[in-house]
């Protein structure tokens, strides 16, 4: 079943002002791709949702229930940055996780693009788990003469977005598969799951 949602007026200006907050500040091109912890041996039982491909171009969002509670758990959209120092304006892809939602940030604010079978434990070289979290995924640089991409996920083609629920002080570790192919300027939505079992490691994409 596709869990899917069309966000409220309340709910875009929640996003849009994260994102802004977050967006305010320069960072750097991109962080280096951290080691991945070691992925467990085997996967524990998972609760799997089809995202049917969903796409979020700019200027629009969706948000994603991850837990069937009927409430977004995680929003996708866009938000347009004006630069008059620098001179330039930065279209901004992002996500922003909910209370008690969880993603991993570094010091930048940007979350690891994790390959299939990459470990998401509850300790990951370089990041945080933090709740209320606006990430910028990946920004297309628009100048007077040139434009370009930055960020970790720029050109991310079915990678896995690592995502921690708190449920009752327990931890439910699970990941979003999405795309962002910088030619189409659109977030793809494929597929997430989430771990049926509370405080143990998953593998990404299985």
């Amino acid at each position: 079943m596709v869990r899917m949602q069309t966000l409220s007026m309340k709910q875009m200006v929640f996003l849009m002002a994260l994102a802004f907050a977050v967006s305010s500040c320069e960072r750097s091109v991109e962080n280096p791709r951290q080691p991945s912890p070691e992925p467990p041996k085997t996967q524990p039982e998972m609760t799997y949702i089809d995202l049917g491909n969903v796409t979020v171009g700019f200027g629009q969002a969706k948000g994603v229930d991850l837990t069937a509670d009927g409430q977004p758990d995680l929003i996708f959209g866009t938000v347009l940055v004006g630069d008059p120092i620098l001179k330039r304006d930065r279209r901004q892809y992002t996500v922003v996780s909910a209370q008690k939602r969880n993603l991993l940030n570094d010091a930048t604010d940007q979350t690891p693009a994790l390959h299939q079978r990459d470990g998401i434990t509850a300790a990951h070289p370089g990041y945080l788990w933090w709740d209320l979290s606006s990430i910028v995924l990946a920004e297309k640089i628009v100048t007077y003469t040139n434009t370009f991409w930055q960020g970790n996920w720029k050109d991310a083609g079915h990678r896995y977005l690592p995502i921690q629920i708190d449920l009752q002080g327990k931890k439910y570790h699970g990941w979003v598969e999405l795309s962002l192919p910088g030619a189409e300027e659109k977030i793809i939505l494929h597929r997430a799951a989430v771990s049926k079992v509370p405080d143990v490691a998953v593998m990404a994409g299985l």
